[in-house]
């Protein structure tokens, strides 16, 4: 029994294929000129850095990162935070402050559009 079975190729067909081979081919030769081999990189800068002494968390200190940071949590991490927060927003005291919140923005909105159709005036600086 043979898995390859026959089919029929046009000259049309090989010709397209020998293009994108080729196309593949340019593309691929093009990304191994831009990017350089990782490992002789990473030798080279774990050769100029110091060993140094591995960092431990301390909660008593501050710390900062930007806003771009990426963090990992696993899917553990993901249902300890998310059940916590679930538990914490099905309470009464957190209905209150989400509704007080929903009427906060409210009368922002109304004030916004009283202020826009000029209905309310900025005050003068006393």
């Amino acid at each position: 029994m043979s898995l390859i079975s026959p089919c029929k190729i046009n000259l049309v067909d090989i010709k397209e294929i020998h293009i994108f081979v080729h196309k593949t081919k340019k593309i691929y030769d093009m990304l191994e000129e831009l990017l350089p081999e990782v490992t002789p990189v990473q030798e080279e800068i774990q050769s100029e850095v110091p060993a140094q002494e591995p960092v431990k968390y301390d909660p008593n200190k501050k710390y900062t990162w930007n806003t771009d940071d990426i963090f990992v949590i696993n899917g553990s991490e993901f249902g300890v935070i998310l059940n916590s927060l679930r538990a914490q927003l099905a309470t009464e005291e957190a209905a209150r402050i989400l509704l007080a919140n929903r009427a906060n923005n409210t009368i922002e909105q109304v004030l916004a559009r009283s202020v826009e159709s000029g209905v309310i005036k900025e005050a003068e600086n006393q």
